[in-house]
């Protein structure tokens, strides 16, 4: 699958970086969308990706495009589990971030 899917709606939550390993790392980002039964919706910013995520902040509406990734995981005791996860590689503001101005009741 190498179609990109688009997510639109407001941040919810950014997390910290998550060092996994010294080639790995990862920040985890909630968008809540906008539609009649809203979704909390989990999107990782992979290793090089992280910096995109850096000039966003909580209550922003933005628009992220992602790359939905699956894999297979066998435990020690033989039993399969599958996981799925959205890998984001652009994200993009859908409307201006607010200046000290703008902010001002002044």
């Amino acid at each position: 699958m190498s179609e990109t899917i688009t997510i639109t709606g407001v941040i919810e939550h950014i997390g910290g970086v998550e060092e996994i390993s010294p080639k790995f790392s990862k920040q985890l980002c909630v968008i809540t969308t906008g539609e009649k039964y809203p979704q909390s919706i989990p999107i990782e910013f992979i290793n090089d990706y992280i910096g995109n995520l850096s000039n966003f902040a909580i209550e922003e509406q933005v628009e992220i495009k992602v790359n939905l990734r699956g894999r297979k995981w066998t435990r020690q005791d033989g039993t399969d589990s599958y996981f799925l996860s959205l890998s984001a590689w652009d994200i993009s503001r859908l409307q201006p971030a607010p200046t000290a101005a703008e902010d001002s009741p002044f």
